[in-house]
């Protein structure tokens, strides 16, 4: 309730993440023949029991509605650029993060005053003061 994302999230954007640097590498490099291999057969085979990054990274883009891009590269080999994919994921997981905080405030009638105040997920006001302070902190020592 205090406004913060789930690390959960975090780690799921940086696995998103990875993918989108693992995707837009040259066909030359053999980590994206070897993925691209282990997504063919991940999509051939029925009974999936296959372990790793990709069913990983298939659950996690399920999770956040970006398995249609997966689906794109898969049939044309053509991903969108990294700039636009992290843009993507960050706003994919903002909006999961969002409806998953409000369906927690909405479940308790005690948070009834705390959801008028606070109608979208962002961190308290006294965590932002400290990370400026840091920030500051840090500019006046370089000087």
């Amino acid at each position: 309730m205090s406004g913060w994302k789930s690390i959960v999230s975090q780690i799921d954007y940086r696995k998103l993440s990875f993918l989108g640097r693992l995707c837009n590498m040259p066909n030359t490099v053999h980590a994206k023949g070897i993925f691209n291999a282990r997504l063919s057969i991940y999509i051939c085979r029925s009974d999936n029991n296959q372990r790793g990054f990709v069913p990983d990274v298939v659950q996690v883009l399920e999770k956040y509605e970006l398995s249609f891009e997966l689906i794109k590269y898969s049939h044309s080999g053509v991903f969108m650029s990294y700039p636009a994919w992290k843009r993507t994921c960050k706003q994919a997981i903002l909006k999961f993060e969002n409806a998953a905080w409000n369906a927690r405030l909405h479940a308790d009638d005690d948070f009834k005053r705390f959801r008028q105040l606070h109608t979208y997920i962002q961190p308290a006001l006294l965590w932002k003061c400290a990370i400026d302070y840091r920030t500051m902190d840090s500019k006046l020592r370089n000087q």
